[in-house]
């Protein structure tokens, strides 16, 4: 019997260890880990981010812009010097475009007043007149007045004796006095093509039974 109480006992004594609380040293770690809200507004418990360095950032911007300026500028000069170039070239194949048109504009022309001064120079007027000194000066005048092959009203047209002295011309004496140099360069050179003063003319001999008796000048 005595036995039996102690079992009872102990077995009681069991029952009233796992109803103690627990050990204060767990609950004060536990307690540990929690946020001390002592002078702190933020019910929540967490702190507010701290502000950015003032110093990295001028660091960084002192770093960053001076290359960031010097690609921009080299960035320009290159733009600039590629459309400087391309506009130069541009202009250069448009001038040497308009050089070609004018010189093939200005050939043609000069071909065109050959054929009409050497037309002329094979003209029965223009050979009668040089062997009728008599009546020519009825005729010719009337003749070279009406003359306008070039298409310009500032054309001159002359004709010279075979010593190279104005017979007839639609023009002043200016013009007659360069048409005397003309006709000797025809003769010296064999070249119907004359510049004096920045006018040019072009001659072309008159031939009477294949000799050179006079000479047609045309002045565009």
């Amino acid at each position: 019997m005595p036995m039996n109480h102690t079992s009872g006992q102990l077995h009681g004594g069991h029952e009233d260890i796992r109803k103690l609380p627990p050990e204060p040293s767990q609950s004060f770690e536990s307690l540990s880990h929690l946020p001390d809200g002592k002078g702190d507004d933020n019910t929540s418990g967490f702190q507010a981010p701290a502000k950015e360095n003032p110093d990295f950032l001028s660091y960084i911007l002192y770093r960053m812009i001076p290359p960031s300026l010097i690609v921009l500028f080299l960035m320009g000069c290159i733009i600039i010097a590629v459309t400087r170039s391309f506009i130069l070239a541009n202009a250069q194949e448009r001038l040497e475009y308009e050089a070609d048109r004018e010189q093939q504009r200005i050939e043609e022309k000069i071909k065109d007043i050959k054929k009409i001064a050497s037309s002329l120079a094979g003209n029965d007027l223009i050979i009668n007149g040089l062997i009728d000194t008599l009546e020519r000066e009825r005729y010719l005048p009337l003749f070279f007045q009406s003359l306008n092959f070039t298409g310009s009203v500032s054309s001159h047209i002359a004709l010279l004796d075979f010593a190279g002295q104005v017979i007839v011309s639609n023009e002043q004496k200016n013009f007659c006095a360069s048409c005397i140099k003309a006709a000797e360069h025809l003769k010296k050179s064999g070249l119907p093509i004359y510049f004096d003063k920045n006018i040019l003319m072009i001659a072309s001999p008159v031939l009477i039974h294949g000799f050179h008796e006079g000479t047609v000048i045309i002045s565009p």
